[in-house]
Protein backbone atom coordinates (compact mmCIF):
# COMPACT_ATOMS: atom_id res chain seq x y z
CA UNK A 1 0.00 0.00 0.00
CA UNK A 2 1.46 3.47 -0.53
CA UNK A 3 2.76 5.69 1.83
CA UNK A 4 0.11 8.45 2.06
CA UNK A 5 -2.48 6.06 3.76
CA UNK A 6 -1.37 3.03 5.56
CA UNK A 7 -3.12 0.21 7.45
CA UNK A 8 -5.18 -3.11 7.51
CA UNK A 9 -8.00 -2.99 4.85
CA UNK A 10 -10.42 -5.66 6.29
CA UNK A 11 -12.69 -8.20 4.04
CA UNK A 12 -15.27 -6.36 2.12
CA UNK A 13 -14.13 -2.24 2.65
CA UNK A 14 -13.45 -0.38 -0.21
CA UNK A 15 -9.99 0.38 -1.28
CA UNK A 16 -7.84 3.21 0.14
CA UNK A 17 -7.99 4.96 -3.43
CA UNK A 18 -12.39 4.65 -3.17
CA UNK A 19 -12.46 6.21 0.27
CA UNK A 20 -10.10 9.03 -1.12
CA UNK A 21 -12.23 9.57 -4.27
CA UNK A 22 -15.15 9.62 -1.86
CA UNK A 23 -13.68 12.76 0.08
CA UNK A 24 -12.79 14.55 -3.08
CA UNK A 25 -16.29 14.47 -4.01
CA UNK A 26 -18.47 15.47 -1.05
CA UNK A 27 -16.10 18.55 0.01
CA UNK A 28 -17.73 20.50 -3.18
CA UNK A 29 -21.42 18.65 -1.86
CA UNK A 30 -20.90 20.14 1.56
CA UNK A 31 -19.54 23.55 0.91
CA UNK A 32 -22.19 24.52 -1.56
CA UNK A 33 -24.48 27.80 -0.36
CA UNK A 34 -28.59 26.38 -0.34
CA UNK A 35 -30.08 28.96 -1.90
CA UNK A 36 -34.11 29.82 -1.26
CA UNK A 37 -37.13 31.95 -2.78
CA UNK A 38 -38.66 33.94 -0.03
CA UNK A 39 -42.21 35.30 -0.90
CA UNK A 40 -44.63 38.05 1.14
CA UNK A 41 -47.41 39.39 1.17
CA UNK A 42 -48.65 42.17 3.57
CA UNK A 43 -52.24 42.83 3.89
CA UNK A 44 -54.69 45.29 5.48
CA UNK A 45 -57.79 44.09 7.44
CA UNK A 46 -61.36 45.35 6.52
CA UNK A 47 -64.44 45.60 8.32
CA UNK A 48 -65.16 45.30 11.95
CA UNK A 49 -61.03 45.84 12.99
CA UNK A 50 -60.86 49.22 10.42
CA UNK A 51 -61.50 51.43 13.97
CA UNK A 52 -58.30 51.88 14.65
CA UNK A 53 -59.14 54.13 18.28
CA UNK A 54 -59.28 50.46 19.59
CA UNK A 55 -55.50 49.83 19.14
CA UNK A 56 -52.65 51.15 20.68
CA UNK A 57 -50.80 53.51 18.03
CA UNK A 58 -46.91 52.80 17.86
CA UNK A 59 -44.77 54.95 20.31
CA UNK A 60 -41.71 53.97 17.62
CA UNK A 61 -41.19 53.05 14.36
CA UNK A 62 -38.90 50.16 12.69
CA UNK A 63 -34.92 50.99 12.37
CA UNK A 64 -34.47 50.01 8.93
CA UNK A 65 -31.10 51.60 8.75
CA UNK A 66 -29.25 48.24 8.15
CA UNK A 67 -31.35 46.64 5.44
CA UNK A 68 -31.18 46.60 2.00
CA UNK A 69 -33.93 47.16 -1.12
CA UNK A 70 -34.30 44.12 -3.01
CA UNK A 71 -32.46 43.91 -6.50
CA UNK A 72 -34.20 44.38 -9.64
CA UNK A 73 -33.33 41.25 -11.93
CA UNK A 74 -29.88 42.29 -13.94
CA UNK A 75 -28.00 43.27 -11.04
CA UNK A 76 -25.28 41.50 -10.77
CA UNK A 77 -25.29 40.06 -7.00
CA UNK A 78 -27.62 37.38 -6.79
CA UNK A 79 -28.68 38.53 -2.95
CA UNK A 80 -31.88 39.66 -2.94
CA UNK A 81 -32.48 39.75 -6.28
CA UNK A 82 -36.32 40.06 -7.02
CA UNK A 83 -38.16 37.28 -8.42
CA UNK A 84 -39.96 37.92 -11.43
CA UNK A 85 -44.03 37.62 -11.74
CA UNK A 86 -44.14 34.51 -13.77
CA UNK A 87 -41.98 32.79 -10.93
CA UNK A 88 -43.92 33.70 -7.84
CA UNK A 89 -45.83 31.12 -6.02
CA UNK A 90 -48.43 33.41 -3.92
CA UNK A 91 -50.39 35.39 -7.00
CA UNK A 92 -53.33 33.27 -6.82
CA UNK A 93 -53.43 34.10 -2.95
CA UNK A 94 -52.60 37.94 -3.96
CA UNK A 95 -55.51 37.70 -5.94
CA UNK A 96 -58.00 36.32 -3.19
CA UNK A 97 -57.43 38.77 -0.92
CA UNK A 98 -58.14 41.57 -3.56
CA UNK A 99 -61.28 40.03 -4.52
CA UNK A 100 -62.24 39.63 -0.80
CA UNK A 101 -64.30 42.06 1.11
CA UNK A 102 -62.46 41.66 4.43
CA UNK A 103 -59.11 42.29 3.18
CA UNK A 104 -57.00 44.46 0.85
CA UNK A 105 -53.66 42.95 -0.28
CA UNK A 106 -50.49 46.59 0.31
CA UNK A 107 -47.44 44.47 -0.88
CA UNK A 108 -46.09 41.35 -2.37
CA UNK A 109 -42.36 41.00 -2.44
CA UNK A 110 -40.35 37.75 -3.64
CA UNK A 111 -36.88 37.59 -3.64
CA UNK A 112 -34.23 34.95 -4.11
CA UNK A 113 -30.72 34.03 -1.00
CA UNK A 114 -28.98 32.12 0.52
CA UNK A 115 -29.84 30.55 3.45
CA UNK A 116 -27.74 32.44 6.12
CA UNK A 117 -27.46 32.20 10.36
CA UNK A 118 -29.25 34.88 11.62
CA UNK A 119 -26.38 36.43 12.38
CA UNK A 120 -25.19 36.89 9.08
CA UNK A 121 -28.79 37.29 7.86
CA UNK A 122 -29.23 40.13 5.38
CA UNK A 123 -32.55 42.13 6.48
CA UNK A 124 -34.76 43.19 3.31
CA UNK A 125 -36.59 46.62 3.60
CA UNK A 126 -40.07 47.85 2.80
CA UNK A 127 -39.92 49.57 -0.38
CA UNK A 128 -41.75 53.56 -0.50
CA UNK A 129 -43.46 52.99 -3.51
CA UNK A 130 -45.41 49.83 -5.69
CA UNK A 131 -44.55 48.95 -9.49
CA UNK A 132 -46.99 51.33 -10.07
CA UNK A 133 -45.42 54.71 -8.69
CA UNK A 134 -47.96 54.89 -6.25
CA UNK A 135 -47.02 55.10 -2.39
CA UNK A 136 -47.49 52.31 0.09
CA UNK A 137 -48.30 53.20 3.60
CA UNK A 138 -45.69 50.54 4.98
CA UNK A 139 -42.50 50.96 6.95
CA UNK A 140 -39.94 48.62 8.20
CA UNK A 141 -37.86 45.43 7.42
CA UNK A 142 -38.11 41.59 7.04
CA UNK A 143 -35.42 39.37 7.88
CA UNK A 144 -34.77 35.60 6.70
CA UNK A 145 -32.01 33.04 8.35
CA UNK A 146 -31.85 29.61 8.98
CA UNK A 147 -30.71 26.90 11.23
CA UNK A 148 -32.72 23.85 11.55
CA UNK A 149 -35.89 25.53 10.25
CA UNK A 150 -36.31 28.80 8.40
CA UNK A 151 -36.89 31.89 10.75
CA UNK A 152 -38.38 35.10 9.64
CA UNK A 153 -38.18 38.39 11.93
CA UNK A 154 -40.53 41.13 10.61
CA UNK A 155 -40.83 44.61 12.27
CA UNK A 156 -43.41 46.47 10.20
CA UNK A 157 -45.08 49.39 10.91
CA UNK A 158 -48.38 50.39 8.80
CA UNK A 159 -50.21 54.06 8.94
CA UNK A 160 -54.19 53.55 7.78
CA UNK A 161 -54.76 55.88 5.53
CA UNK A 162 -57.80 57.50 8.08
CA UNK A 163 -55.93 57.79 10.80
CA UNK A 164 -52.69 59.67 9.85
CA UNK A 165 -50.13 60.66 11.35
CA UNK A 166 -50.62 56.84 13.55
CA UNK A 167 -48.76 53.98 12.94
CA UNK A 168 -49.72 50.86 14.18
CA UNK A 169 -47.15 48.19 14.43
CA UNK A 170 -46.28 44.39 13.83
CA UNK A 171 -43.10 43.04 15.74
CA UNK A 172 -42.97 39.15 15.20
CA UNK A 173 -41.35 35.98 14.79
CA UNK A 174 -42.22 32.82 12.45
CA UNK A 175 -40.38 29.42 12.14
CA UNK A 176 -40.98 28.13 9.21
CA UNK A 177 -41.02 25.01 6.78
CA UNK A 178 -40.17 25.11 3.23
CA UNK A 179 -43.15 25.14 0.96
CA UNK A 180 -45.96 25.88 3.79
CA UNK A 181 -47.50 29.10 4.28
CA UNK A 182 -47.48 31.14 7.10
CA UNK A 183 -48.71 34.03 8.85
CA UNK A 184 -48.42 37.15 11.63
CA UNK A 185 -51.10 38.60 12.72
CA UNK A 186 -52.19 42.10 13.80
CA UNK A 187 -55.24 42.93 14.34
CA UNK A 188 -55.37 46.09 11.59
CA UNK A 189 -52.96 43.97 8.79
CA UNK A 190 -50.73 40.94 8.77
CA UNK A 191 -48.51 39.22 7.05
CA UNK A 192 -47.95 36.13 4.65
CA UNK A 193 -44.93 34.29 3.99
CA UNK A 194 -43.73 31.32 2.18
CA UNK A 195 -39.89 29.75 1.42
CA UNK A 196 -38.99 26.99 -0.85
CA UNK A 197 -35.58 25.84 -1.64
CA UNK A 198 -33.93 26.51 -5.19
CA UNK A 199 -31.03 25.99 -7.59
CA UNK A 200 -28.40 28.08 -6.78
CA UNK A 201 -28.24 31.00 -9.24
CA UNK A 202 -25.68 31.10 -12.20
CA UNK A 203 -22.48 32.75 -11.48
Amino acid sequence: MGGWLRGRRRPGMPPPYAVWLLLLVAAPLAAEQSWYQAEVIIFARDGEYRNAEQWPAAPTLPDSTNARLLQPLDHPDPTLRQIPPEQQQLTEVWQRLRRSRGFKPLLHLAWQQPGLAREAAVSVALPATAADGSAIPLLGQITLSLSRYHHLDADIAYQLPWADPEWYRLQGALRMRSGELHYLDHPLFGLLAKVVPIAPPSP
